[in-house]
């Protein structure tokens, strides 16, 4: 498994990691993260990724919607006893915006 650092701009990084093969169309897969400081923080931010997939204990990034995200903080305004009236009324507001 390999990775690269690619810059992307003034202090911009692209960390690419190769995780292996999809098991139906045999392409390769790619996680892909843009970090954003020193080359030292990209390699450290590749490194760990690398380890982790030597251990087996990368996940790669979450597929998650918007909907589960706003889901997931009406719940914590409710749990946490904050004003659960706002935040319902703020995320209710927030139409889908229809392709036009």
């Amino acid at each position: 498994m390999a990775g690269q650092i690619i810059p992307r701009g003034e202090r911009t990084w692209l960390v690419r990691v190769y995780t292996g093969r999809d098991p139906q169309t045999s392409k390769r897969i790619y996680v892909n993260r843009t970090i954003r400081g020193t080359t030292k923080d990209a390699q450290q931010y590749l490194n760990g990724v690398l380890r982790e997939l030597d251990l087996g204990t990368f996940t790669g990034p979450a597929d998650i919607t918007v909907g589960a995200l706003l889901d997931g903080l009406l719940l914590d305004y409710k749990a946490n006893g904050k004003d659960y009236g706002w935040a319902s009324l703020v995320v209710s507001t927030c139409a889908p915006i229809s392709a036009q």
